[in-house]
């Protein structure tokens, strides 16, 4: 065999030499549009979460932050009923029956209202069923609007402004009851039921 003949590579072997390079050409594509894919369209493919699903997330949520959140709302409940007994059911902020225990009331919602704020803030980060969006993030806004309530009238009371306090009991005493209820339709376990913090409004104060 001549020696030329002997340095070049036979057609067999440089057909398979190219299908190799195409191959690894390929492959190298392949990768780059997965690539491509992820950064740019991340939700390909992705099964949109049921509300079984949705619920199971809330629960963990509810456990760990509602309960503490429902804990604080009660004992600023309780503060308020007691300052409202002892005013014979109306509380005067200008001139309170016992000005500690008021001042410490107010904290104890503004505390309170803090925590539902946070509650429902994280209940909102949950991706939601679709057909559910709606629904759930009504339900969050009441929570997120009774959050403020609580927040406000607090800090209206550790301030004496009785004008703001008693807009923002008024409103609690309208409004929670209705919201509770709607959470609970939920049906997210541990993420208050019927009955809590929905009729205890008769402490409120009274202009």
């Amino acid at each position: 065999m001549a020696p030329e003949e002997l340095s070049q590579p036979s057609l067999g072997r440089r057909l398979k030499d190219h299908i190799g390079w195409w191959l690894a050409a390929l492959g190298s594509l392949a990768g780059i549009v997965a690539l491509l894919i992820v950064i740019f369209w991340p939700d390909i493919g992705k099964k949109d979460p049921s509300m079984a699903e949705w619920r199971v997330k809330a629960t963990s949520v509810c456990e760990t932050f509602g309960v503490p959140a429902v804990t604080a709302w009660s004992d600023a409940d309780r503060a308020l009923k007691k300052i409202s007994d002892k005013s014979k059911g109306s509380v005067d902020f200008d001139k309170p029956v016992d000005p500690k225990a008021t001042e410490s009331m107010g904290r104890l919602y503004e505390a309170a209202g803090k925590a539902v704020f946070y509650w429902m803030g994280l209940l909102r980060a949950i991706e939601q069923p679709p057909e559910q969006a709606k629904r759930i993030n009504e339900v969050l806004d009441s929570g997120t609007e009774i959050a403020e309530a609580m927040t406000l009238a607090g800090r209206a009371v550790v301030d004496v402004d009785k004008q703001t306090a008693n807009r923002e009991f008024t409103y609690l005493g309208d409004n929670r009851a209705q919201w509770v209820k709607r959470m609970a339709e939920l049906k997210a376990p541990r993420c208050l039921t019927e009955g809590q913090h929905s009729s205890d409004t008769s402490t409120a104060p009274k202009p």
